[in-house]
């Protein structure tokens, strides 16, 4: 069973629901986000539906209205049930710790006594492949803005006056990237670059600029904005 410090399993259940509350919030946020910015790209029909997305989530809030081990159960379920498309939405969305198996796979949680040795195994063994797949996804972003950095413009203007044009995330960080490998205390360059960063879900990289723009202009509005969007997107995940 589970290594961590035992606890009542009544206490147990208790925070499984309360993660599993949170878990069917966010899901249903995340994937109807998701589905608008698609939308937005032209990728899918306009009839976003969001009444099917929070359907779904229903299913999920029914079990947890059941309470004691029904809800165990629910959730080790997820773990041996045949996989559906919803793994590959939260690939896409980089949201896997939203999956079922991820309080499952967690050994840290008050609940994870709950769970088998065998249901962690499985649990993780469901995700891998598509922790496999937002990787390769990330190197091959890595690699699409290297290039992109090699063909651009070395005049510190035309690099600006493409970055005013430029919506798109992987050429908004390969413009930038070029600004302020020149201009190191370009804060409206760094700003574009944490906004981009954020658009790819390199959050590190987007703290991390908005942090320089901070340095620089301590009072900046729009970093300080960012960052604390940033940080509250860390405290709901870290729940």
């Amino acid at each position: 069973m589970g290594k961590g410090t035992p606890v009542d399993d009544a206490v147990a259940i208790a925070a499984l629901i309360s993660d599993l509350n949170w878990l069917i919030d966010q899901i249903t946020r995340v994937l109807l986000a998701a589905k608008i910015e698609r939308h937005a790209r032209n990728e899918i029909r306009p009839n976003i539906r969001e009444g099917a997305v929070r359907e779904k989530a229903e299913v999920g809030k029914e079990e947890v209205d059941r309470g004691g081990r029904a809800v165990v159960e629910y959730v080790r379920g997820y773990v041996y049930k045949a996989p559906s498309d919803g793994y590959r939405k939260l690939e896409e969305a980089d949201s896997l710790d939203l999956a079922n198996e991820a309080l499952v796979a967690d050994e840290a949680k008050l609940y994870a006594h709950l769970f088998s040795d065998a249901d962690r195994k499985a649990a993780r063994a469901r995700l891998a492949p598509h922790m496999e797949a937002i990787e390769r996804r990330k190197a091959a972003s890595r690699e699409r803005i290297a290039v992109q950095r090699l063909e651009l413009p070395t005049d510190i203007a035309a690099l600006r006056k493409l970055a005013e044009m430029t919506d798109a995330p992987e050429a908004a960080i390969a413009i930038n990237e070029a600004i302020v490998s020149q201009v190191p205390q370009d804060i409206a360059a760094l700003n574009r670059l944490g906004r981009a960063y954020v658009a790819i879900g390199a959050t590190d990289e987007a703290r991390k600029r908005f942090n320089d723009v901070i340095a620089i202009d301590p009072h900046n509005g729009v970093a300080t904005r960012r960052l604390q969007e940033l940080a509250a997107r860390e405290r709901s995940r870290s729940r």
